[in-house]
């Protein structure tokens, strides 16, 4: 993000610094691979390298047009990718299955899967998982996510709002990264992307969106990204018919306005979009974790009744605290 949007005076310094925390995910799978440890830590740096370029190609841009690497890591781009399993989440079949989820969780499960599997663009398929936390959000995505790939064997495009929850899908990858969302969004706003693009051909071929903690986003970003579907997929369905799934809380965090007002963030809500109307709702409302860890009850009541509103405040002069 940073070579792609911030034109950076010395790339090459950045890559010189951070070079052994870019490419550590690599490392254990390379030290299996080599007997010496620097040429693990060599084939792990071009590893990483390589995942670096994949991600830029997607933006029309080439990593040698931004930094000047040393002999022996020149050729990373013939190097195969292939990261650590332990760094990554757990996928056994014990952990993401339908058998995992609760009653809520596979009524989802099942609207989502017969979504897709229902190839009419011109039907919209656009579902919004609702739920606190705890209640195993990231958990029925990431079983959907395994089941489409392993099971129907088509990609799945995972992308959250912030990197931090972006790591908690599999595959996931931030919304802006993946759209081309500019930073400054606006009513107006239009995401260029042409058809023969690497990162529009993913989107064009994935057999579904996941799309987790939408309610922090403005309403124009979702507006934006449906024009963009649109355009790739040739027919005026929101999102271009393609199933997507939202998720989030809206009890937890709105979209950030600068000096915006209580009406001014509600209003740049996902719910206030002309696309509310049409997205299915679903609600999941008994909480895993609580579930794994009873003596957190209390804790989960309190943030519950802090989200809704109904914790009592008390005033303190002219602010109520």
């Amino acid at each position: 993000m940073i070579l792609i949007h911030c034109n950076p005076s010395d790339a090459t310094g950045l890559w010189t610094t951070f070079a052994a925390d870019l490419s550590d995910d690599f490392l254990p799978v390379e030290s299996r691979i080599n007997n010496s440890l620097d040429h693990a830590v060599t084939a792990a740096q071009k590893a990483a390298l390589k995942a670096i370029n994949s991600i830029l190609h997607e933006n029309n841009l080439d990593l040698l047009q931004f930094i000047t690497l040393p002999q022996h890591l020149l050729g990373f781009n013939s190097v195969n990718i292939e990261l650590d399993p332990n760094h990554d989440l757990p996928t056994g079949d014990s952990v993401y299955t339908k058998a995992s989820l609760n009653q809520g969780q596979l009524s989802i499960f099942h609207s989502v899967v017969s979504a897709i599997q229902n190839k009419d663009l011109s039907v919209p398929k656009m579902f919004f998982v609702d739920g606190p936390g705890g209640t195993g959000k990231s958990h029925i995505f990431n079983t959907i996510i395994r089941y489409v790939e392993l099971q129907l064997q088509q990609p799945v495009i995972a992308v959250a709002t912030s990197g931090i929850a972006a790591l908690l899908i599999q595959g996931g990858r931030t919304a802006h990264s993946t759209f081309h969302i500019p930073i400054s969004i606006g009513s107006n706003s239009v995401i260029r992307m042409a058809t023969h693009e690497p990162a529009a051909q993913r989107i064009i071929a994935a057999a579904c969106i996941i799309y987790d903690e939408a309610p922090m986003q403005h309403r124009h970003v979702f507006d934006a990204v449906s024009m963009l579907l649109q355009d790739l997929m040739g027919v005026e369905t929101p999102f271009g018919g393609k199933p997507i799934v939202f998720g989030g809380d809206f009890r937890q965090v709105l979209p950030a306005l600068k000096f915006g007002s209580t009406e001014q963030i509600k209003n740049a809500s996902l719910s206030r979009s002309e696309l509310w109307p049409q997205i299915e709702k679903e609600k999941l409302t008994e909480n895993m974790r609580v579930q794994a860890r009873p003596e957190t009850q209390s804790f989960v009541n309190f943030l519950f009744c802090v989200g809704s509103g109904t914790w009592p405040t008390v005033t303190v002069g002219a602010h109520s605290d």
